[in-house]
């Protein structure tokens, strides 16, 4: 899964329960040279206590990234650098049971 934030040239990638986030700009190949491409490695990365289903960057404020699975998500910052803040836990409500 993968989310792309203008504000801080940031890619976020999510595999499993991990987020992982690379300098867009090296991704596309900016100035980097063929060996930065080729040794490619995340400038911060988190791991959350569940399987991440989507990620999603705020279209406003694009320091703040949504991280969600089947029951539960998960909002944090990103700031220069691509320094982490804090996490905030959401639980997702329970859906009603269908009706066979």
């Amino acid at each position: 899964v993968l989310a792309a934030s203008q504000r801080t040239s940031l890619l976020a990638v999510a595999e499993g329960d991990r987020v992982a986030f690379l300098d867009a700009y090296v991704v596309s190949g900016g100035e980097a040279s063929a060996a930065d491409r080729a040794g490619l490695r995340p400038v911060a990365s988190r791991g959350l206590p569940f399987a991440v289903v989507g990620v999603a960057f705020d279209a406003c404020a694009g320091e703040s990234l949504c991280a969600w699975g089947l029951r539960a998500a998960a909002v944090f910052t990103v700031g220069d650098l691509a320094a982490l803040g804090p996490t905030i836990a959401l639980a997702l409500p329970e859906a009603p049971p269908h009706d066979a």
